[in-house]
């Protein structure tokens, strides 16, 4: 790789910082990120991450930080629990004390942290919105900022999200409604607030569904928890309703949820603000450019429903610094090896992801998971917990922990 370049990655989420550590690590010496935010102490919002051996982790693996990512996660945040829109358990199973899924949990802002601290403070340029960019005679690229500030780039990686104010440089393709609307908020004190739904959480996830709807609820290691809500809905549905106005979203809601369990639908009574998120899907190609590229949700839009997006962004990370390894001295090159492979991962991720999304928004959606979580066994559901909690509390006896 060409350690001289200019490179500047727009966004500082999970697949920009992971890409500007893997760059420092092969002693790429002018790398920034640009990040929108304030300054670091700004608090993310939404769900605990959960990372994939073969994505996720594997890039935290290639940054050295497993130890430090150890530390972070929650492995009780593996606990996972599906009910009916009455609240009636359909699967349920806590975490294994001694043996962990694979697929650790962790806060977005402890994985932000987990990248911020083990790069120099230098490198990342808070309080930069991207405003737009131009390509000059010799070859670098101007990028203009909302703060009044330009810089030169000599390859810029747009890691700014599914509104991607970057994607608009590399393609016109523009991401497609999934037909699904979801609604978010937090429960900031959930012990207190909302008790037993809190105790279905278990530290963990729950899933209740119902009507071709959900509602989900997760908990955060700093004891929040995190809400959504999600139905078929056309693409302007939540344009007719002034979500400033409380009592009007929160009659809007249990309009919608009409017949479930209450204490499921009071969660957003006691949540704070609540923001409606159309869902959308990006997935087609493009022809690449020169010195232009995107990653992460810039690059392939998709819902949450199948958990591939993050680990998908990660992995964009490290399969770019893989090409601009493999094409030392031609960008373009390299540019061009990375999109092909990207095409074809995020292809069948969201091939997935649609089949995750169709089924828990079926009107058999709880028998689906029953069937895909025990197979013939599933008439056991119910044993499962009591068969888990009992391992754990030899676990404890022992002093074993995973």
């Amino acid at each position: 790789m060409n350690n001289n370049i200019k490179i500047a990655i727009i966004g500082g989420g999970p697949s920009g910082l992971a890409l500007a550590k893997l760059l420092l690590l092969r002693n790429c010496k002018n790398v920034k990120i640009y990040e929108r935010d304030v300054t670091k102490l700004d608090r993310i919002k939404g769900s605990s991450l959960d990372l994939h051996q073969d994505s996720g982790l594997r890039v935290v693996r290639e940054c050295n930080l497993m130890d430090r990512f150890v530390e972070l996660s929650r492995p009780e945040g593996e606990s996972i629990a599906f009910t009916d829109m009455y609240g009636s358990f359909g699967y349920r199973r806590p975490s294994l004390k001694m043996m962990s899924s694979g697929k650790p949990e962790i806060d977005r802002t402890e994985l932000r942290d987990l990248f911020l601290d083990s790069i120099d403070p230098s490198i990342v340029e808070w309080d930069h919105h991207f405003l737009s960019l131009e390509n000059k005679p010799d070859g670098q690229i101007e990028i203009s900022f909302k703060n009044g500030k330009k810089v030169l780039a000599d390859l810029v990686i747009g890691a700014d999200g599914a509104n991607s104010k970057v994607r608009p440089f590399v393609t016109d393709v523009k991401p497609v409604y999934a037909g699904i609307t979801l609604l978010q908020s937090e429960v900031d004190q959930p012990e207190r607030d909302c008790p037993l739904v809190n105790s279905w959480v278990d530290k963990g996830l729950l899933y209740a569904l119902g009507q071709e709807k959900m509602i989900v609820a997760q908990a955060k290691g700093d004891g929040r928890m995190t809400t959504y809500a999600t139905f078929k809905k056309p693409e302007s549905w939540h344009q007719s309703i002034d979500w400033k106005d409380r009592k009007s979203v929160i009659d809007t809601i249990e309009s919608e949820y009409t017949g479930w369990n209450k204490h499921l639908v009071d969660i957003f009574d006691k949540s704070t603000e609540i923001i409606p998120r159309p869902l959308y899907v990006l997935n087609q190609s493009w022809p690449s450019k020169s010195n232009i590229t995107i990653v992460g949700d810039a690059a392939h839009v998709m819902p949450p429903f199948a958990g591939l997006g993050v680990n998908n962004a990660m992995l964009d990370a490290l399969e770019l610094v893989i090409a601009l390894d493999k094409n030392t001295d031609n960008i373009p090159k390299a540019i061009q090896e990375y999109e092909a492979s990207i095409f074809t991962r995020s292809t069948l991720a969201a091939q997935e992801t649609k089949q995750a999304q169709e089924m828990l928004h079926s009107t058999d959606a709880l028998q689906s998971i029953r069937k895909i979580k025990m197979g013939s066994f599933a008439f056991l559901s119910s044993l499962l917990p009591l068969s888990i909690n009992t391992l754990n509390y030899i676990t404890d006896l022992i002093g074993y922990t995973k």
